[in-house]
């Protein structure tokens, strides 16, 4: 659909996908091979606002693109997804998709400044992702007590309930 026909209806076809969600995912990065520089824009941004961690290394490869909006989405798209990511193990896919992502960029033939720009934005990004799982962190330790821990006696509400919120 994203590769054949018109270049404007190639173009609608992304934004449509967008509103579909995760389930369409598969065709966005598919999408992200096509010769039209909109359709790959489109298909880029639809992937940011959905919030697909399988999305990653194709995302960090785009931000090798031609195109120099191509490469601006991709770099959107990739801090939206951490954005996203609601658990440590989301964010751990992410990880490991920028693992991959760098793996294949390294393998390619790339300009050693767009690749030095490349690895700061990636390294940015992977301290957004060490900030959220910092953030994340005391959420999931509630999340894994199986119960509250009792009041310690002789201690005021407030004094209990400071200690129960800091852990």
């Amino acid at each position: 659909m994203l590769g054949q026909g018109n270049k404007d209806v190639r173009d609608n076809a992304g934004r449509a996908l967008e509103k579909m969600g995760e389930t369409a995912a598969l065709v966005l990065i598919e999408a992200m091979k096509d010769e039209s520089d909109i359709a790959r824009e489109d298909a880029v941004t639809a992937l940011g606002k959905i919030g697909c961690p399988s999305a990653v290394p194709t995302l960090i490869e785009s931000l090798m693109d031609k195109d120099i909006y191509t490469k601006g989405y991709a770099a959107w798209a990739l801090a939206k997804i951490v954005e996203k990511c609601g658990t440590i193990e989301e964010l751990e896919k992410v990880e490991k998709g920028i693992d991959k992502g760098l793996t294949s960029l390294r393998k390619g033939k790339v300009v050693k400044t767009a690749f030095i720009n490349n690895l700061i934005k990636i390294a940015r990004l992977t301290r957004e992702i060490a900030e959220k799982k910092d953030e994340l962190a005391p959420k999931r330790d509630l999340l894994l007590d199986d119960k509250p821990k009792p009041p310690k006696k002789g201690r005021g509400v407030y004094h209990t309930t400071r200690m129960i919120r800091n852990g």
